[in-house]
């Protein structure tokens, strides 16, 4: 949801490419392999691997046996089974 963090960090580039849809980055990659694209991932720039997806959703479900750690925004969760994400409405003001 968050094109660019700080200093040329933008691990989502595509997050406003589409309307109603967010850019989804799912990886597997293991340390090593992460490491060494660690330039690409801080600009912004797909990595072509089989074990790592980067693309634009709408609407996903990840299904898994057991127990699984996934992070939004920033913060981390774990799901077991299942996970759907689902784009909602868009917010323009919070006052808090």
């Amino acid at each position: 949801t968050i094109a660019n963090l700080a200093i040329s960090f933008t691990p989502t580039p595509r997050a406003y490419e589409k309307e109603n849809a967010f850019h989804l980055i799912a990886t597997g990659l293991k340390p090593g392999t992460l490491i060494l694209n660690l330039n690409k991932i801080r600009r912004g720039v797909k990595i072509n691997h089989p074990d790592h997806y980067d693309n634009i959703a709408s609407d996903i479900k990840i299904i898994r046996k057991g127990k699984f750690l996934y992070q939004m925004d920033g913060d981390i969760y774990e799901a077991s089974g299942s996970l759907s994400v689902k784009t909602g409405p868009r917010i323009g003001f919070i006052r808090v």
